[in-house]
């Protein structure tokens, strides 16, 4: 049965550390980090959680940008680099590494990104 946890919903027999590493902005290292620091087992059951303890895993993602919300602060970033027009907003509009990789022979993940995305806005 679906329950409400972290704004988001869950099955309720979902463990705790992979839930938190299926949000975006956590991986799946990062969510046995934050398990351990707040005491709470990776492996353990959302249901099996007291409500002190979920309400703590909450606290600490309260004031933290997860999901849809640092997917759009990303994106906002991005296009603000590409609008001022200094030099990484010129590699990133071309579909191009902007943190001074190797391009000759290195960024064909970059590159096929920008074409998938290039694809997807000349469809809309």
């Amino acid at each position: 049965m679906p329950i409400k946890f972290i704004n988001r919903s869950v099955l309720s027999t979902q463990k705790v550390g992979k839930f938190l590493a299926s949000i975006f902005g956590i991986s799946r290292n990062t969510s046995i980090k934050i398990c351990r620091q707040l005491g709470v087992p990776y492996t353990i059951a959302i249901q099996d959680l007291s409500s002190p303890k979920k309400n703590y895993i909450e606290g600490y993602f309260r004031h933290r940008p997860l999901g849809i919300d640092l997917q759009r602060r990303v994106q906002n970033k991005v296009s603000d680099k590409i609008r001022f027009g200094g030099y990484s907003g010129l590699r990133l509009s071309q579909g191009l590494p902007s943190r001074g990789q190797r391009s000759k022979t290195n960024a064909q993940t970059c590159k096929k990104k920008f074409k998938f995305k290039l694809s997807i806005m000349s469809k809309n």
